[in-house]
């Protein structure tokens, strides 16, 4: 399993077919359907999930749930650098995956040891997965309820 995976988030919300509808009139919609699609399936990922979106504030802003972590880069900072900066300081970047699809950005990690895929492969992987979790949660029905939960001896 991949340690660490960081996505460049506005890299993959524009290439992702099922928001290309809602990204002209709803940004932040886009974004947060982006974010529960990848939040869903975050544990079967990786042992870690960052997604990395440009910011406007003058701050960077960040957000966790469970082994899943949102940042919004510094207003002066873009997300390729803040990724770049992450990776290089890591100590062990061969346990890191990097989504995104500027081809520099990937050239930029992978010369460090850590891996690199593009949105498409990444998409893909992500569908794939979530058809097997779907068929999997049809495989195993739910416990069934007994009056022992209730009323336990």
């Amino acid at each position: 399993m991949i340690r660490r995976l960081i996505i460049d988030g506005y890299s993959l919300l524009y290439r992702d077919p099922s928001l290309a509808r809602l990204r002209p009139h709803d940004m932040r919609q886009a974004r947060e359907r982006l974010i529960r699609k990848i939040d869903r399936l975050a544990h079967a990922l990786a042992q870690r999930v960052e997604i990395v979106f440009d910011g406007r504030s003058a701050s960077s802003e960040s957000y966790r749930a469970g082994n899943l972590h949102l940042t919004y880069s510094p207003e002066r900072q873009t997300a390729d650098a803040v990724i770049e900066q992450s990776v290089h300081a890591d100590p062990a970047p061969a346990e890191i995956c990097v989504v995104t699809a500027d081809t520099l950005e990937r050239n930029t990690v992978t010369a460090v040891n850590a891996q690199a895929m593009s949105c498409v492969s990444f998409l893909e992987w992500l569908d794939r997965l979530d058809r097997d979790v779907a068929r999997e949660q049809k495989r195993t029905p739910p416990p069934r309820f007994t009056l022992g939960d209730a009323f336990p001896e």
